[in-house]
């Protein structure tokens, strides 16, 4: 009697941990449905990231683009003042020129002023010394040459009158010449000032072509800073997008790796409940079938397949290695594990992402291939998986999250 409720006792302890490895394994299950609902939106996440940062990179480009065509506009600026303060120069020069030129016709015009009175002085000279000759008639100019002692002094009173109208005509002339003379300088110096003038105001109207010029490419200047600004705004806009993307992706790595670490402990407690089922029914008289796993569910043949990669577990890892035996790597095993079975497969974890058919992790089954970042492994069930894991560990068996930061990028059925 006392044996027999031992055994009860036992075996409603068996029922129990197996009650709870059964819920660990629908936890296990949910979790992992959730992860890879969290790794759809990782990668829906960074296709946007990517496509984020080529719209940057675009719109940093253009900037690019546009604060080169606003160097240029500035140097054209700087190129337009330095072309207008040399144009100022030229008409204060010009200017100058001009005052100069000024003062030349007001001394001219002095000078005329006064040729102008000497010869009204000497004209009006020359009219009382022709009247008084006239009024006294020709006979004075007689007596001056009948008074003559001599040939010689007679001679001399007619050269004396000769030379006295000649000296009157002379003079006349004279400043007459001298008249003309300034008269002709007067008109030059009008005609200088005048082209001077006609030239400061080509140069005035360079100036106002040159400022409007400047203007023009102050304007560009600003709506070029007004599109740069625009641009910026976008490229700040994407980046406070990118940033809130890769905060999101972060925070699904950080509950991925949440959710192992709770994966692990339940396979951790599920294995411990099979281990306590296990000793008690070897206490009541049970025997154990041993801890070598085998695969379940899929074809017989991915079966077959997961069950023969299961006999090299603990055989070597070996970088870019091949044989199941001496030692392969993690593509260099599943390739080969294939192999045996008639399946070419490339030497490649990138290359093994697109072999097959795609399934979803809930829907693994025995065989599939199970693809990370830079690494692959076979699925056995359960959550399983036996890979050629690292040098340190060769090839083992486990859980399909081996560690809090895995992600499982795909999961490829070949059969």
């Amino acid at each position: 009697m006392k044996l027999y409720r031992k055994i009860t006792a036992l075996v409603l302890a068996g029922v129990i941990l197996l009650a709870q490895i059964g819920v660990r394994a629908e936890d296990i299950q949910s979790l992992q449905e959730e992860n890879e609902a969290l790794q759809q939106k990782i990668e829906s996440e960074q296709s946007e990231i990517e496509e984020t940062e080529e719209q940057m990179l675009e719109l940093e480009m253009e900037i690019d683009d546009q604060k080169s065509e606003m160097i240029n506009i500035m140097k054209d600026i700087a190129d337009t003042e330095q072309a207008i303060a040399d144009k100022e120069e030229e008409i204060a020069n010009k200017e100058e020129e001009i005052t100069a030129k000024e003062e030349e016709i007001a001394a001219a015009e002095e000078e005329y002023e006064a040729a102008c009175a000497r010869r009204d002085e000497q004209y009006e000279a020359m009219k009382i010394h022709i009247q008084y000759m006239y009024e006294n008639g020709d006979a004075n100019y007689l007596v001056l040459l009948l008074e003559a002692e001599d040939m010689s002094q007679l001679l001399n009173r007619a050269e004396y009158i000769e030379s006295l109208y000649s000296y009157d005509s002379q003079v006349l002339a004279d400043y007459e010449a001298v008249m003309e003379e300034v008269t002709q300088l007067q008109a030059s110096l009008e005609e200088q000032r005048a082209e001077l003038v006609k030239e400061e105001a080509g140069l005035e109207s360079e100036e106002a072509s040159l400022v409007s010029e400047k203007a023009e490419l102050e304007a560009q200047e600003a709506y070029l800073n007004e599109i740069i600004a625009s641009l910026q705004t976008k490229v700040d806009n994407f980046d406070a997008l990118l940033t809130d993307a890769q905060n999101r992706v972060s925070s699904y790595k950080s509950q991925i790796a949440s959710n192992n670490t709770k994966i692990t402990e339940l396979e951790e407690a599920a294995a411990a409940a099979a281990a306590a089922a296990a000793a008690a029914q070897s206490s009541s008289g049970g025997s154990s079938s041993g801890t070598t796993e085998t695969a379940s569910g899929g074809s017989a043949t991915a079966q077959a397949i997961a069950n023969y990669a299961l006999q090299f577990v603990g055989n070597p890892y070996v970088w870019g290695g091949t044989s199941l035996t001496n030692g392969c790597d993690c593509s260099g095993f599943v390739m080969s594990v294939y192999a045996a079975f008639g399946y070419s497969l490339p030497h490649s974890s990138y290359s093994l992402r697109s072999v097959g058919t795609g399934v979803s992790l809930s829907e693994a089954q025995p065989g599939d291939i199970v693809c990370y970042s830079g690494h692959v492994a076979i699925y056995i069930g359960n959550g399983r998986i036996v890979h050629a894991k690292s040098s340190s560990t060769g090839i083992v068996t486990d859980n399909v999250y081996y560690s809090s930061s895995t992600v499982v990028l795909a999961v490829r059925r070949v059969i």
